[in-house]
């Protein structure tokens, strides 16, 4: 009933329309439906199906808010004092669209563990490569910050609708694809991990040459700057052939991979990299004997 409340349950009808003779117009396709989704009552336990179908697409994005509600709805019915009888049965939303949506579940549950133990991998093996703490954690962070942008951007363009008036087919898409961002995530901290350390490699040769860090960071930067951005022009041009792509979870995925390239070498590895490094100055390389002059 309106107000999320249960309203008293009425089997009278049920029974007039299972009493009717077989050839009953009116009673047969009720008698049919239910010898097909009723167990037989005389046959414990006793069981039953319902058929459920919504007006949006139950593979779309309304599903899975839906699936959660109904799933709550059930368990509330179920626990009901007002209905002794409920206690007795279980009650199970299933299908397709359930158990896609508990797929989607269980990978976003993960998806924070592989985060988190990816980025403390990355954060070991740079620190004993750079014998260093700071290094890798300005890494971490760098890493955090261009990864908040791609997909703050991702939710502003295919969430959002920000850019509708741009780009007419972003007009019919208002969420994302679910596995869009997980694949991302792994391709987008490979790329700037790899920018990252081209660059500090090449700063750490200059400091232990003797030069100073913020000398070596200048110096670093002349040498590797260009190589950096021209390599990733050359990535955002061979991602953005899925943007082309008439599936809008390649489109999304293509704009991730761009998109996060485009920031990453336009804007953290040549701005945000060094800003931090010159800030840590000669403490970048702590505890190596690097950071003592």
């Amino acid at each position: 009933q309106p107000g999320g409340k249960f309203g008293p349950l009425d089997f009278s009808l049920a029974e007039e329309l299972m009493a009717l003779p077989k050839d009953n117009q009116l009673g047969a396709p009720y008698q049919w439906a239910v010898e097909q989704l009723v167990s037989d009552r005389h046959k414990p336990p006793p069981a039953g199906i319902i058929r459920v179908l919504t007006p949006w697409d139950p593979n779309g994005d309304q599903a899975q808010p839906w699936i959660t509600e109904t799933r709550a709805l059930m368990k509330e019915f179920a626990a009901n004092a007002s209905y002794p009888n409920a206690q007795q049965y279980d009650y199970k939303l299933y299908g397709v669209p359930c158990e896609f949506a508990d797929a989607i579940d269980q990978v976003y549950d993960i998806f924070p563990n592989m985060v988190a133990v990816t980025l403390a991998v990355v954060f070991v093996i740079v620190g004993i490569v750079f014998r260093s703490a700071l290094v890798p954690l300005r890494l971490v962070f760098t890493i955090g910050f261009t990864l908040t942008w791609i997909y703050g951007a991702g939710v502003l363009v295919f969430q959002k609708n920000a850019f509708d008036w741009l780009l007419p087919p972003l007009r019919s898409v208002s969420a994302w694809y679910w596995m869009a961002p997980v694949m991302s995530f792994s391709i987008l901290t490979g790329l700037g991990l790899d920018y990252d350390v081209f660059l500090v490699s090449r700063i750490y040769e200059l400091r232990k040459s003797g030069l100073s860090t913020a000398d070596a960071i200048k110096h670093g930067m002349y040498w590797t700057g260009s190589v950096i951005s021209s390599a990733g022009v050359i990535m955002i041009i061979a991602f953005s052939s899925l943007m082309f792509s008439q599936e809008m979870v390649l489109n999304q995925f293509g704009f991730l991979l761009c998109f996060g390239v485009l920031v990453d070498t336009f804007v953290t590895r040549p701005i945000l990299v060094p800003a931090c490094m010159f800030l840590l100055d000669r403490y970048n390389w702590w505890p190596s004997p690097l950071s003592t002059f």
